[in-house]
């Protein structure tokens, strides 16, 4: 089977637990997977998959969230399976966060659904 055959699959937010596993299993039914999540370590997790693609991306940056959607499904076609598995978690007690850490809790997880969601139900449509 080709590249451009197999069925393609989006994983936004890959780290070592679920999103690389949804990557691995969808990677061992034959699909190609498109991983996008931030730049420092996603090399690594392509590196560690066949027939996976590195999308460097920021979502607490819409901007570019919403081109790097566009980027994948023009190189990539538009996929058949979408996982968003992003996340930001923090840590603290009330005496220790500042509310830049709470603002910056609510861009990771929060707006990036939103921007997500009309792109999916155009492409699985």
């Amino acid at each position: 089977m080709t590249e451009n055959q197999r069925p393609h699959c989006v994983v936004i937010g890959v780290g070592t637990g679920t999103g690389l596993a949804c990557a691995k299993k969808f990677v061992a039914e034959g699909y190609k997977v498109s991983i996008a999540r931030k730049a420092e370590r996603l090399q690594g997790f392509v590196d560690e998959l066949e027939h996976s693609t590195a999308y460097p991306t920021d979502i607490t940056n819409t901007d570019n969230f919403r081109a790097t959607l566009q980027q994948i499904a023009q190189e990539q076609g538009a996929p058949e399976k979408f996982i968003y598995n992003a996340s930001l978690a923090i840590f603290g007690t009330y005496e220790t966060l500042e509310p830049g850490d709470l603002e910056r809790h609510f861009r990771a997880n929060t707006p990036g659904l939103l921007i997500v969601a009309p792109k999916v139900c155009m492409w699985l449509t």
